[in-house]
């Protein structure tokens, strides 16, 4: 039983991954690379026996690097050269973010990841491909607080 809950916790991440590339990449994108890492990540994400509690955030910082909106943790200014004035602001946020982004694995508890998450949405819905929602995102989240 346990093996069933992580397979569907990362059968809905996957699902969640592949609707924010498809939101951010256009139709035909020779980006091998890209295409590399992702299959990658979601060979790592079946194979694991459990759950990488930080791999949807690693893999959204991933994204907008790829589709050229890098994210910054330095600075007071950090997301404005994007025009996004979001909710990176807090130093706890700035620090899990710089950290991530480092590949390191952060320690924080389930609602500081979900806001970083949801923060990363917010970013990626507004910025990186704006007009678009991520339907499963918020259907995974209820998943992971059942």
């Amino acid at each position: 039983e346990p093996f069933m809950n992580e397979n569907f916790i990362s059968t809905n991440m996957a699902l969640v991954c592949t609707e924010l590339i498809r939101n951010t990449l256009p139709e035909a994108m020779p980006d091998e690379n890209l295409f590399l890492s992702v299959k990658t990540d979601f060979s790592r994400l079946f194979r694991i026996t459990e759950v990488d509690s930080w791999f949807l955030q690693r893999f959204m910082i991933k994204l907008c690097d790829a589709a050229g909106h890098s994210l910054s943790a330095q600075g007071k200014d950090n997301y404005l050269h994007s025009g996004w004035s979001g909710q990176f602001t807090d130093e706890n946020s700035k620090q899990l973010l710089q950290q991530l982004m480092n590949l390191e694995n952060p320690v924080a508890d389930r609602p500081t990841r979900r806001k970083l998450a949801e923060s990363l949405i917010a970013y990626m819905s507004e910025v990186v491909f704006p007009g678009k929602e991520v339907r499963t995102f918020n259907i995974m989240l209820d998943v992971l607080d059942a």
